[in-house]
């Protein structure tokens, strides 16, 4: 070979090397991180029984038939529990027990289930926040997902202060679906979340766009349309700690999901998943009977601990978490002020594809959608300050509504709908 094609292959190799780097700096190409047997695809194909893991985190799982009809023993190391059917649970959960958690598991999933089993206690810290909560609310393996949701929030004396009602629309971009939603000026986003109040009246209209970054040092951007003034504010970053409007959910709770730069997350531990029925969300107490939900009993949870860093003012001083290693889901979280006291409980169970309250294509659609694909389901937050209690849930939620490519616009949040059906053809 020629002298100077040596140094033109040489340059053009170096050229594609520097253009590879420059794409991940930008969020353009994600570093590839776990190896998976097959491409994740949403034809894979979930056995009716799902086979159990025998190992989780370092240590031997099993799961026996208890004694009793719709009862289980499970065990990991030294820890046992007795996992009983309830019936607040999906019914494919019922039937299958703690096997139905396993489903999440199976080998060739897409993100954030593509991690084996036997590596997702090696998964950086970093990453969890969206994988466990994120993705459990916006997954990334489908273009849409839409809902309408009760809020309801009860006093003291079990009374209802406020009830309302907000219609829902949200798209993840990192699995490399729903890219029609991103517009030229939109450069690494990762995810966008659409809401808005159609009741009471006094807060009918109000909505927002949140628009998160790839990039964790960026601060999302948040807007708020106010339909008084007819007129779009754009929300500072500290808006992360504060009340999301309607409800006494934070938006840390909701849009903010993902890990915070103000926080500092570190894994504690590991533990054997056996929740409490006293526990608001893991009990029959203000949700609609038929609203069911999956409970994550019997998973192996990651015990995350968030403090804020030092110098930041935060509404907790800890806040622990309990990440679900098979059902990759944060089912509960506690939060403490400064002197160790409990200020807070948040619950959040999700629901599948296999639920009868979950459509595709329209909320009167089939419900048809593979059976592991998740959306956020039920949560419930009790403040022990105030003693105020809160309950939200998909009253009628789905996936890949054929909305509009602008639907994530001021011009879809000042049409005012007053139904999800209204609300998706903007």
């Amino acid at each position: 070979m020629k002298q100077y094609e040596k140094g033109q292959l040489r340059g053009k190799k170096l050229c594609a090397l520097l253009l590879t780097i420059a794409a991940v700096a930008a969020g353009l190409l994600q570093p590839k991180k776990w190896n998976s047997d097959a491409l994740a695809e949403n034809s894979v194909q979930i056995p009716d029984v799902p086979p159990i893991p025998k190992v989780i985190a370092g240590k031997p799982y099993s799961v026996a038939p208890g004694e009793s009809p719709g009862t289980w023993v499970v065990k990991w190391g030294d820890q046992s529990m007795l996992w009983k059917a309830q019936p607040w649970m999906e019914d494919r959960q019922q039937k299958l027990g703690p096997a139905f958690i396993a489903q999440w598991t199976t080998p060739g999933l897409p993100m954030p289930f593509e991690v084996p089993i036997e590596q997702r206690d090696k998964i950086p810290v970093s990453e969890l926040p969206d994988r466990c909560l994120t993705y459990s609310y916006y997954g990334p393996y489908y273009d849409n997902g839409f809902d309408v949701t009760p809020i309801i929030v009860h006093l003291p004396d079990g009374s209802i202060r406020t009830s309302s009602r907000t219609l829902e629309h949200y798209s993840t971009f990192t699995g490399g679906n729903g890219k029609q939603y991103l517009t030229s000026s939109d450069q690494n986003v990762q995810r966008k979340y659409m809401w808005e109040i159609t009741a009471p009246e006094e807060l009918r209209g109000e909505g927002g766009v949140t628009t998160v970054y790839n990039d964790p040092t960026l601060v999302p951007e948040d807007t708020l349309y106010l339909p008084t003034v007819r007129r779009t504010r754009r929300l500072a970053g500290a808006v992360a700690k504060q009340y999301f409007p309607g409800s006494i959910y934070r938006y840390e709770d909701i849009s903010y999901s993902g890990a915070l730069p103000q926080l500092d997350y570190k894994i504690t531990g590991f533990k054997l998943f056996d929740p409490s029925d006293k526990l608001r969300g893991f009990n029959e107490q203000g949700i609609p009977p038929d609203v069911k939900r999956v409970s994550g009993a019997g998973d192996v949870v990651a015990i995350m601990e968030v403090t804020p860093k030092p110098g930041i003012s935060w509404w907790y001083a800890k806040r622990i978490e309990y990440l679900g290693l098979m059902g990759m889901c944060t089912y509960y979280t506690e939060e403490y002020d400064a002197n160790g006291k409990m200020i807070r409980q948040f619950t959040h169970l999700p629901m599948t594809g296999a639920n009868p309250i979950v459509h595709v294509g329209s909320p009167d659609g089939p419900s048809n959608a593979p059976k592991w694909w998740v959306m956020w389901g039920v949560a419930s937050v009790i403040d022990l300050e105030g003693g105020f209690v809160m309950d939200g849930w998909i009253e009628k939620g789905g996936f890949n509504a054929p909305t509009s490519p602008s639907i994530y616009s001021e011009t879809t949040l000042a049409a005012q709908p007053m139904t999800l059906v209204e609300w998706l053809a903007h």
